[in-house]
């Protein structure tokens, strides 16, 4: 059973579509009660999309599991999966209330550390934080038969890079790149002066770079070109 409410932060704010759920806290002893609240959407707020399935055609042949790899995954499952009728605690230590942050606490006892020996090199990593990022033994022995079952199951291969052959002449020796560079640049002046609408056609001696525009007038110029002189 819910409360259906419209909530709002403040008078400028724009109304929400919330839900209250009843709260009983149970460390509290019944002393302490309230409200969940969760955001709900109207009716503009939904959207409604389809997509293409994941797996079809022959992908969906391929890719799909049978069912011996749904055994052993499943199989792996129950023999991870800890519940508070066991006895061996693993519920309570894997329960996020008690679970601190690794790096949190990594950065804070160096901190601490640093602080009152500047000098010395930073300790190890806390047993208690390295104890929760570590499998229990009990557990790792229990759930080995379950992971070497996955792992002959979903066989793990390598795959090869394909390598790609070189371009060679008819006598077995590679292309000579003499030369190339200039042309490079060339063709990048021009694919640049293009783009730009740069006109490079040299009609004349100019006064930024004369020696390169009387070369370029007189190479494969012909009679015709130029004027005899009197």
């Amino acid at each position: 059973m819910v409360i259906i409410c419209k909530y709002g932060y403040n008078k400028s704010s724009s109304p929400k579509l919330v839900s209250l759920s009843p709260h009983l806290c149970e460390r509290a002893n019944g002393a302490f009660e309230g409200f969940y609240m969760h955001f709900l959407p109207f009716e503009d707020d939904l959207r409604l999309y389809t997509f293409a399935p994941l797996l079809d055609g022959k992908a969906k042949d391929t890719y799909q599991p049978n069912d011996e790899e749904l055994a052993a995954v499943g199989d792996l499952i129950d023999q991870l999966t800890v519940s508070k009728d066991d006895d061996d605690g693993y519920f309570d230590q894997l329960n996020p209330k008690n679970v601190r942050n690794p790096y949190l606490q990594r950065l804070f006892n160096s901190l601490q550390y640093r602080a009152v020996h500047p000098n010395d090199s930073l300790p190890e990593l806390d047993p208690n934080v390295l104890s929760q990022m570590t499998m229990p033994a009990e557990l790792a022995i229990r759930s080995e038969a379950a992971r070497d079952k996955v792992k002959k199951v979903f066989e793990l291969k390598k795959i090869e890079k394909p390598k790609f052959k070189k371009n060679l002449i008819a006598d077995g020796t590679e292309p000579s790149t003499e030369g190339v560079d200039g042309l490079t640049d060339q063709m990048e002046t021009l694919v640049t002066a293009n783009v730009l609408g740069i006109d490079n056609t040299v009609s004349k001696v100019g006064t930024v770079s004369p020696v390169e525009d009387f070369t370029a007038l007189t190479t494969g110029a012909d009679d015709h070109t130029f004027e005899k002189g009197k």
